[in-house]
């Protein structure tokens, strides 16, 4: 896909990972529409950056377990941007649900935002794409899915749903669009993981490192700009962690 002056919308883009992937792909021509929660500052200072490199930006505020909430960002983003062209699912968040007592309503939370979030923004943007006949959309998982932390059941469990959902509606919207997936592996470490713990994950990692922002969002561009004939894809980014 040509991306120049075509438009994209991320989520959980105020900072981190997704304000690395915002500035990627702003530097490649796109316009930024940039969701957030709470992190009202940091993406307002993401759309200034973003708009330092002659591309628009706009940081919108929702919260993604409320539906209304999600209508309104977007009506918000078509009105101001125009339609969007491709959706990247990178807001999540990451707390521990240990087995030793379960705690429902951080179950329900973890997939409010981890699933029905992605789930909601893919249903209703996916279907525009759709009818317009072109799009893309990108999953951002975790490789934890595949080989999860015991003490965080909800949210591997979480991003193994959304590992499944990129193939149902890779399937569901095709030929029009594409739906792919990119898996990093640890990026920043957890606070749970010891010194010990952190060598022997560096050490039983193929390239020797963790990954790092900018392979992931080198990724996204990829899948965004490069891959015409890839779809239902889920792309480990993590040094080999997996084999």
């Amino acid at each position: 896909m040509e991306l120049a002056n075509k438009r994209a919308l991320i989520t959980g883009a105020g900072q981190g990972l997704g304000r690395a992937i915002a500035q990627r792909l702003a530097g490649a021509g796109m316009d930024i529409a940039l969701h957030y929660r709470d992190s009202a500052e940091k993406a307002q200072q993401t759309a200034q950056q973003i708009k330092q490199l002659s591309r628009r930006s706009l940081a919108v505020q929702a919260d993604l377990c409320e539906p209304e909430q999600i209508e309104i960002m977007l009506e918000k983003v078509r009105s101001e941007l125009g339609p969007i062209d491709a959706l990247i699912n990178n807001a999540a968040i990451f707390v521990p649900t240990p087995l030793e007592e379960f705690d429902a309503a951080v179950w329900k939370q973890i997939f409010e935002v981890n699933v029905f979030g992605p789930a909601a923004l893919s249903q209703s943007l996916g279907k525009q794409m759709k009818v317009r006949g072109a799009g893309k959309i990108i999953n951002i998982l975790d490789v934890a899915a595949q080989r999860p932390f015991a003490s965080h059941a909800g949210y591997c469990a979480s991003k193994a749903a959304l590992a499944s959902l990129t193939k149902n509606w890779a399937k569901a919207l095709a030929p029009q669009v594409q739906v792919n997936a990119v898996a990093p592996g640890i990026i920043d470490w957890p606070d749970f993981f010891s010194d010990a713990q952190r060598r022997s994950y560096v050490q039983q990692t193929p390239l020797g490192r963790l990954a790092a922002y900018d392979d992931v969002a080198g990724t996204v561009l990829f899948l965004l700009k490069e891959a015409s004939f890839i779809t239902g894809q889920i792309i480990n980014v993590d040094g080999g962690r997996t084999l």
